[in-house]
C-alpha cells in the first residue's frame, strides 16, 4: 500500500485535483481510497507527518510480502 497526502482548495466547483507526482501514485483501474480533513492547521499537518515518519520508516516499499496480500473486498 501506498500513502501519500497534500494540501490544497477545491476549485470553484467543487473539484479536487491531485498534484502530478500524487496522482502518479494510483494504479490504473485499481480502487484508492480518498480520506478529506477539513478545517486542519499546518500545525496539525506537520504533527501528522512527524508522527508517521517513524511508522513508516518500519516498512520498506519493496518488501516481497506485500505482494502477496489481497484486498479486503
Amino acid at each position: 500500500m501506498k500513502t501519500a497526502d497534500f494540501s490544497g482548495k477545491p476549485k470553484a466547483k467543487g473539484q479536487i485535483g491531485a498534484p502530478p507526482d500524487v496522482a502518479a501514485l494510483a494504479p490504473p483501474g485499481e480502487q484508492i481510497q480518498v480520506v478529506l480533513q477539513g478545517g486542519v492547521s499546518e500545525d496539525d499537518a506537520a504533527w501528522r507527518a512527524a508522527a508517521r515518519r517513524p511508522f513508516e520508516a518500519a516498512y520498506a516499499n519493496d518488501e516481497p510480502i506485500y505482494e502477496s496480500f489481497k484486498p479486503i473486498e
